[in-house]
């Protein structure tokens, strides 16, 4: 309304009253994943305000007593899988820093 955000039209009529929005698109860190960062152009034509594009770490953490031989590892393009009774239950792709 008049330019600002006053709630969400949802694919069934129903309308969600809000006074903002966060628009969640994904990263644009990988385009073979489907990361392209398309979603930040979308957002930018429908006027929505884009804050400054940065990277993010997330942390694997572990007990494991063999942890203390990642310490300053560094590994590009790598795939951990989490296996859980030898079954793939998880599986990422990127860099990894110890």
């Amino acid at each position: 309304e008049k330019g600002e955000v006053s709630g969400v039209l949802l694919s069934g009529g129903d309308i969600i009253e809000c006074d903002a929005v966060i628009l969640a698109t994904g990263g644009m860190s990988y385009k073979n994943t489907g990361s392209t960062g398309d979603g930040y152009i979308f957002a930018d034509q429908v006027g929505h305000t884009i804050e400054e594009v940065r990277p993010s770490l997330t942390p694997l953490r572990t007990s494991h007593p063999q942890r203390k031989y990642l310490d300053g590892l560094l590994l590009k393009n790598i795939q951990a899988q989490l296996i859980v009774e030898d079954e793939v239950v998880r599986e990422e792709f990127g860099e990894f820093f110890g």
